[in-house]
């Protein structure tokens, strides 16, 4: 709704609350950005409802909150680059369904990322309180003791890939199943984690 009471749904094919937040930023900009790129005296044919109705057609954003699979379980890729983005991921993650189904963890240091991991101890990692973790990536031994004192066990694997396979493993002791059409193991990763996830699927 916006200040003349013009109200507008949104619904959007992004999962969760920042992502819709976003969504109605954009769809308010949109329409001042498309004016002043039209020129004096024209005015832009693009409303907010318009805009909501283009971003509506988005699922995934370069690969964030798209899909694969992994021996035959759905896979959803996320990706988080910062403290505030791990928890609202993890908003997401409470969004999305049961609270038992895998998540694999993958964490790197590198240039793209920053070199320092101290940001992990503002991870609110406590909220993976009963959900089967695996951390993996680079860094994944400094994970595993942020998870350590979060009181979340979790297995250690070297490899990204080998951690997706893992986590198909402990499918079957966490429930299975889930919910027809949504993830069955989760990946998170930070920046070039999910990009190296990526580009090796």
């Amino acid at each position: 709704m916006t200040a003349d009471g013009s109200r507008w749904p949104v619904d959007i094919g992004l999962p969760g609350r920042f992502n819709r937040a976003n969504a109605v930023m954009a769809a308010v900009a949109a329409p001042v950005m498309a004016d002043g790129d039209a020129g004096p005296g024209t005015s832009s044919p693009l409303t907010p409802s318009e805009a909501l109705a283009r971003l509506a057609k988005l699922d995934e954003v370069e690969g964030r909150f798209s899909w694969t699979a992994r021996a035959g379980h759905p896979v959803r890729l996320l990706l988080a680059k910062n403290p505030a983005g791990w928890t609202a991921i993890f908003d997401l993650l409470d969004e999305s369904g049961p609270g038992h189904l895998p998540v694999v963890l993958s964490v790197n240091a590198r240039v793209a990322d920053g070199l320092d991991t101290s940001w992990l101890w503002d991870v609110p990692f406590e909220r993976l309180s009963g959900r089967a973790v695996v951390a993996t990536g680079d860094r994944r031994l400094d994970l595993a003791v942020r998870l350590r004192y979060a009181e979340v066990p979790c297995t250690v694997v070297p490899d990204p890939l080998a951690a997706l396979d893992r986590a198909v493993e402990l499918i079957p002791s966490v429930g299975g199943g889930g919910t027809p059409g949504m993830p069955e193991i989760e990946f998170l990763g930070n920046y070039t984690a999910f990009a190296e996830l990526r580009s090796r699927l």
